[in-house]
């Protein structure tokens, strides 16, 4: 997420006004401070791509990142 907002499972997602998906799950994530999402969407995303996560009915900006989705060299120190 780039926007306030918790995501949870079963919203739309958004690209340009068209509906492209729904999320199948979501959450806040202490360790990076912001909330994520995973869903389904129309294969065409790439990494970087913005899209919109329906929140509370109101749309909140995303971002399309891979795995993984955190900085293993900064935040998991506890698995090396």
């Amino acid at each position: 997420m780039l926007e306030v907002g918790i995501p949870r499972q079963g919203p739309r997602l958004f690209n340009d006004g068209q509906e492209i998906g729904f999320m199948t799950s979501g959450t806040f994530f202490p360790l990076l401070k912001i909330g994520i999402v995973m869903g389904h969407a129309t294969p065409e995303l790439q990494p970087g791509d913005k899209v919109s996560v329906e929140i509370h009915g109101k749309p909140r900006t995303a971002e399309v990142v891979s795995w993984p989705f955190d900085n293993p060299e900064r935040y998991d120190y506890s698995r090396r």
